[in-house]
């Protein structure tokens, strides 16, 4: 009887171990929405996108960047 009471308390040390929730967040990256200066001429863009890996016959995998899109202050494409 005494083996069982140990293993059902060392079960629920397990458990309430793995009870425990993460929280994390990351902070946004660029300027504030109201802090966008007038556009005076050309500019810069400089995009981080994900690699993913790609495959195409028996070609050896190789790693290319996602695709992204470029939209006007308003929405438009």
């Amino acid at each position: 009887m005494k083996k069982v009471l140990i293993i059902l308390g060392m079960a629920a040390l397990a458990v309430a171990g793995c009870a425990t929730t993460q929280v994390s967040s990351v902070a946004p990256v660029g300027p504030g929405p109201g802090s966008v200066a007038p556009a005076t001429g050309n500019g810069q863009l400089e995009v981080y996108s994900a690699l993913s890996a790609r495959l195409e016959g028996t070609n050896p995998t190789w790693r290319q960047h996602s695709d992204y899109f470029v939209f006007s202050m308003d929405g438009g494409g």
